[in-house]
């Protein structure tokens, strides 16, 4: 069959085409790829790479393309060039929309119909695809004609589309990577099904001086073969009856190849065999395996596309616009659909080193940032007053705070207010601040940045609480430590002078039984949570508002 294609005659491996496609799980792999293809969104582009965008008549081919590109036939046309790295397809009328336009009925065609044949010289006529192939052209012997017709792609009439090369296409077609596993699979059903009905046989023997003749042993023979699963028999003199029975796992031996058949025919046609086998596996294999298919999804998406572009559109241009460069591109959108979960967590990481880059004093090249992953900054009114503010001014409200007579939490005077003047040497006064309703704040360190970016001064409370919070946490680690060293001291010698594992068990428990005691580590942690609470409440009641 390989050399009877490689001369350039089709007939046998469509025939095999059509028996892999008839497979329940081979033929089903090919149309899933297909409806891949054709199932996703379609717009006519410029370009065969354009993703946004649409070409010039691409609202005049959205109305005409369903009166001559039918699903069905360029679904065919899909599978067929992938199976047999070939699919042919004919212009069978030209349709008139409601427009006024014309558009070509495209319909596939089946291979067992064309042959790459000698166009002239030696051997003109029949199958010899060898030697200068420039020579040679594909022919059609249709149905109702016995002759072979030269055809060209492109010619108005025919659309011929190859996976690569122009000349032997068929050596890259997908049935010479699924021949064998197809083959395999046929014969491991055919055998399991053999092996079901052998399972068990009958087996009469009869002694050396029974008596028997080879008549008799034939009849009988006959007569177990015909008597059914609960027929009594009765024997001759001197003949024995067994049941002899198959020991082979008709699982392990015939299932077994034909799920290896289907998961390799998986990886020759999808890339991957993740998707198609039930079973666990892991997320960045399901992610990687879905890439894969991707892949071929696209490269099928983008051969369609290029071959009726060139040898279909670019007609139905002509006859409508008068030119073929207004032919687009049909392009199936067939990138994946945005993951905005692994974007949220991409996000959350890039916001939380964000914050400690700003925390530690770094400056962040926010254009940068914009284009690697797509997030525009946008400042706060807060943050934007604190950056633009005057040296001394801490919290962003026009008045410096380092000026002498000065206090950190001064606001600036009010509507109307006189400013006052420097007179002589002494600096200016201020005309005090009307009362505000919360409590004054002690003076805040300048250093200190609310991750809200609120004003430090109005939180001053909080600032101090935090600050004594960590003070002692700290302080009461060290008293932790220091009360828990002697118990681990013991702990590590007990473990240490153990022998083996329930030696160390032991030594273990005695040591918790008799040495450990919580009551003092209990006291310490409790008396640390009280003064953290009472630190935390007198923070709130120096920060709420009086009336609050």
């Amino acid at each position: 069959m390989i050399r009877q294609a490689d001369a350039g005659d089709l007939t046998l491996v469509a025939d095999l085409c059509d028996q892999i496609l008839a497979d329940d799980r081979f033929g089903e792999l090919l149309r899933q790829l297909a409806d891949d293809v054709l199932g996703c969104d379609l717009t006519f582009e410029k370009t065969l790479r354009t993703i946004v965008g649409s070409a010039e008549k691409a609202d005049e081919l959205l109305e005409d393309w369903e009166h001559g590109y039918d699903d069905d036939e360029l679904k065919n046309l899909l599978i067929w060039t992938l199976v047999t790295g070939i699919g042919f397809g004919k212009h069978e009328a030209w349709v008139e929309t409601r427009n006024g336009r014309i558009v070509p009925a495209l319909k596939w065609w089946h291979p067992q119909h064309f042959g790459f044949k000698a166009k002239s010289g030696p051997g003109v006529g029949g199958f010899s695809a060898y030697g200068d192939l420039s020579k040679h052209a594909w022919h059609v012997r249709e149905p109702s004609r016995g002759n072979w017709t030269p055809v060209a792609a492109g010619d108005g009439n025919w659309v011929i589309i190859t996976r690569s090369s122009e000349y032997s296409p068929w050596r890259n077609g997908l049935w010479r990577g699924l021949a064998p596993w197809w083959l395999l699979k046929q014969y491991a059903m055919i055998d399991s099904g053999v092996h079901t009905e052998k399972t068990s046989k009958v087996v009469v023997t009869s002694s050396h001086d029974s008596g028997i003749t080879a008549e008799q042993r034939r009849q009988l023979a006959q007569y177990v073969y015909e008597s059914g699963k609960d027929a009594v028999i009765a024997l001759p003199e001197g003949c024995d009856m067994k049941l002899l029975e198959l020991q082979a796992n008709v699982d392990q031996l015939y299932h077994a190849q034909i799920r290896l058949a289907n998961e390799s025919a998986a990886l020759t046609i999808l890339g991957q065999n993740l998707s198609t086998t039930v079973g666990a596996g892991s997320l960045a294999a399901t992610k990687e395996h879905a890439k894969k298919e991707g892949r071929r999804v696209r490269n099928a998406a983008q051969m369609l596309s290029k071959g009726l572009k060139s040898q279909s559109l670019s007609w139905w241009a002509e006859f409508n616009f008068g030119t073929s460069d207004l032919a687009p591109y049909p392009h199936w959108h067939t990138e994946p659909d945005e993951d905005f979960e692994a974007k949220a967590n991409s996000l959350s990481v890039v916001s939380t080193a964000l914050l400690t880059l700003k925390t530690a004093g770094w400056e962040i090249d926010e254009e940068t940032l914009e284009e690697e992953y797509g997030v525009q900054l946008k400042k706060t009114k807060a943050l934007d007053a604190r950056e633009n503010a005057e040296p001394g001014d801490t919290d962003g409200d026009g008045i410096p705070h380092n000026e002498p007579g000065n206090a950190t939490g001064d606001k600036p005077q009010p509507d109307g207010a006189p400013v006052p003047q420097p007179t002589g040497d002494k600096p200016p006064k201020r005309t005090p601040p009307k009362p505000q309703p919360r409590k004054p704040s002690k003076p805040t360190p300048a250093t200190a940045m609310l991750a809200s970016g609120d004003n430090p001064a109005d939180a001053a409370g909080f600032i101090r609480g935090q600050i004594y919070t960590d003070a002692l946490t700290d302080k009461q680690v060290k008293l932790v430590a220091g009360e828990l060293s002697p118990f681990v001291d013991r702990l590590l010698a007990a473990i240490n002078g153990a022998s083996d594992y329930e030696d160390v068990r032991y030594r273990v428990i005695k040591t918790f039984q008799n040495e450990a005691d919580p009551d003092r580590l209990s006291h310490l942690i409790e008396r640390g949570i009280l003064l953290a609470d009472l630190a935390g409440r007198y923070a709130v009641t120096e920060d709420v508002p009086e009336d609050g």
